[in-house]
């Protein structure tokens, strides 16, 4: 016969598996809708979101405040992946060549996840435009998926071991700047484009911004990260 703690502690892992569970089948009903283009972001629903998870919608707000609470958790993987990739990258090659490295797998992300991009940055000007009326405990989405932090370490390890010279607050704004431009390519780039395309496009602006001019430097940087 089970004691009260073992009861107690049976009920908590219980309740522990199931929000797990409730959590993920929530998170995998907001990604399938928020890429799918015939919902996206603004056609998507909490009761939409719900239903894909076979919840309630009761349910649901127990575990997400909003769908913009989703958001966030939806793209972290993605996020966590291109991290990783650049934290291996960092420790094997120059910083500059990992910055490289970490447009051209943005750049894969960006356009094989069309849709998803586009939901992600129109929840977060939504979000913004929201900013005076958040409250503090409704998650910020860049919190989850800073990339614009991803390239600020690069750049920044790459200006510590002197492969770039910048003044100081220069690498932020560079990160900041290149990194939006290659988010926002979304928007207004040719359906058609390939992510060597817009990883080109993006450092054949990247690298003249951090010193690295003339036709044959920048011909060299192109093609070793991204060979024709």
């Amino acid at each position: 016969m089970q004691t009260v703690p073992e009861m107690n502690d049976h009920r908590r892992r219980a309740a522990d598996t199931k929000r797990r569970r409730s959590e993920a089948a929530l998170l995998a009903s907001a990604k399938g809708l928020f890429a799918d283009p015939s919902h996206c972001w603004s056609g998507t629903r909490m009761d939409d979101i719900a239903a894909g998870a076979g919840l309630s919608l009761a349910t649901a707000y127990t575990y997400f405040k909003n769908k913009s609470a989703l958001m966030g958790p939806v793209c972290r993987p993605y996020y966590e992946e291109l991290e990783k990739q650049l934290e291996a990258d960092l420790e094997r090659v120059p910083a500059l060549d990992a910055a490289v490295r970490l447009v051209k797998n943005m750049s894969a992300f960006v356009r094989k996840n069309v849709t998803l991009t586009v939901a992600l940055l129109t929840a977060v000007r939504e979000q913004s435009e929201r900013e005076p009326n958040l409250s503090d405990d409704e998650p910020r989405i860049f919190d989850f998926v800073p990339f614009s932090e991803l390239m600020v370490r690069a750049l920044s390890q790459a200006q510590q071991n002197s492969e770039v010279a910048l003044a100081p607050g220069e690498v932020r704004d560079i990160a900041l700047y290149h990194t939006n431009a290659l988010l926002l390519r979304v928007f207004v780039g040719p359906p058609t484009e390939s992510p060597d395309e817009l990883a080109r496009l993006v450092l054949s602006q990247l690298l003249p911004a951090l010193g690295i001019t003339g036709k044959d430097a920048l011909h060299a940087r192109l093609e070793d990260a991204l060979p024709s």
